[in-house]
C-alpha cells in the first residue's frame, strides 16, 4: 500500500537525518561548481561565475528547508529547533523561567477546573434513567411579563391526563426547605424538597435507606 511506503521512507529520513543533510549539501554544492563552470566557460571571471551561479539557485537555507518538506519532517526539525531555543533562554533567566512555569501551570490548573465544573453542569448527561429523554416543563405567565414558573400540580395531572407526548409527568417545588430527620436526642438538620409521588421512579433514583414511595 502506497501510505505504508510513504511512512517507510519519512521513518528512514528521520533516523538518517545527518546523513540526507550530508547528502544534500553535496549534491548542492555540486550543482553550484557544475554551474559556475559552465558562467566561467560563457566567459564570466571566476568569482563574477560563483556569485551568478549562487543567484541563479536562490538561498541554500530555503532550499533545505524546502527539501525537509518534501521529506516530510520540515515541522519537526523547526519544533525541535524552537525547544533548543526555548530552553536556552529559560536556562539564561531562571527567575523569569520560574515565574513563566507558575503561569503555565496556574493557567493549566484554572482551565482544567473551569472545563470540569462546564463539563459537569452542561455536557454530561445527568446521572439518572434516560436522561436524553427527561425534559422540564415550566408554565409562562402573560400576565406577568412571559416570566416562567414552575409547574404547579394541578397543572402537572392536568398533563399527564391529556398529553400523548409525555410518558410520565412529576412534579417537584422549587424551594428547599430545611428539617430535622432522627427521634429524641439524636436528631439532625436535613434539606428536604416536596415532590410528587413517582418522581424517583421516574428518574430511575433509589433511596439509601428504605423504599421508594408506592
Amino acid at each position: 500500500m502506497e501510505w505504508v511506503s510513504e511512512i517507510r521512507r519519512r521513518l528512514s529520513v528521520l533516523f538518517r537525518r545527518e546523513q540526507q543533510h550530508c547528502d544534500l549539501e553535496e549534491e548542492m554544492r555540486t550543482h553550484l561548481e557544475m554551474q559556475s563552470e559552465a558562467n566561467v566557460e560563457n566567459g564570466m571571471k571566476a568569482e563574477e561565475a560563483l556569485y551568478a551561479a549562487r543567484r541563479q539557485f536562490g538561498s541554500v537555507a530555503a532550499l533545505k528547508e524546502k527539501s525537509m518538506d518534501v521529506w516530510g519532517w520540515g515541522s519537526l526539525e523547526r519544533l525541535e529547533q524552537d525547544l533548543r531555543y526555548g530552553v536556552r533562554m529559560l536556562k539564561k533567566s531562571p527567575g523569569f523561567s520560574t515565574v513563566a512555569i507558575a503561569t503555565l501551570a496556574l493557567g493549566i490548573g484554572a482551565n482544567t477546573t473551569i472545563f470540569s465544573v462546564v463539563n459537569a453542569v452542561l455536557f454530561r448527561a445527568l446521572p439518572i434513567k434516560d436522561a436524553d429523554r427527561v425534559v422540564v416543563i415550566r408554565e409562562v405567565n402573560l400576565k406577568n411579563h412571559n416570566r416562567w414558573r414552575d409547574l404547579r400540580l394541578s397543572s402537572a395531572l392536568e398533563l399527564q391526563r391529556r398529553s400523548k407526548s409525555f410518558e410520565q409527568v412529576e412534579t417537584a417545588v422549587a424551594y428547599i426547605e430545611e428539617g430535622r430527620l432522627g427521634a429524641m436526642d439524636r436528631t439532625e438538620v436535613v434539606r428536604t424538597q416536596f415532590v410528587s409521588r413517582d418522581l424517583l421512579s421516574l428518574l430511575g433514583v433509589k433511596p439509601l435507606l428504605g423504599r421508594a414511595f408506592q
